[in-house]
């Protein structure tokens, strides 16, 4: 798929840590990658093409990045708690649709809205997904991610 071999933007917004050593952190992710996966010593971020670190006074764009993610996520709880799309929801969804980038379908890939795990054995769970997906979808999503 030509989405997962497409590059990124990390924005971080500003945090403290024992010590301050945040810089020292950021510069090994972006030169060495992660660390202590279960299935590699390390996973180089190779298609990182810029990173944003935000000072105080400076946090602007993550702070709105926040902000996107936390009332996407309200609209996904709302859906998933009542299982139905309530004109709070669908509001929420149409205003944020065109933050998600589609592919040359037309159709928002995994790469760009992707739920996890892929597959669900528990049919109650399994449904629950398949039915989150097909009310995004009314709002105009077009998610190519199926729980069949």
């Amino acid at each position: 798929m030509d989405e997962e071999e497409t590059s990124g933007l990390v924005l971080i917004d500003r945090f403290n840590d024992k010590g301050n050593k945040v810089d020292a952190h950021l510069t090994e992710k972006f030169h060495v990658g992660l660390t202590g996966l279960p299935f590699s010593d390390t996973y180089p971020l190779k298609r990182i093409v810029g990173l944003h670190y935000s000072s105080i006074g400076q946090s602007h764009m993550p702070s709105l990045v926040d902000i996107v993610l936390g009332t996407y996520r309200t609209a996904i709880n709302i859906i998933a708690r009542e299982k139905a799309l309530s004109e709070l929801s669908i509001e929420i969804l149409s205003v944020l649709q065109p933050l998600f980038r589609t592919g040359h379908d037309g159709c928002i890939p995994r790469i760009s809205i992707s739920f996890s795990p892929q597959t669900v054995n528990v049919a109650k769970y399994r449904e629950t997904y398949a039915d989150l997906i097909m009310r995004m979808n009314f709002c105009g999503y077009q998610l190519t991610q199926e729980y069949n």
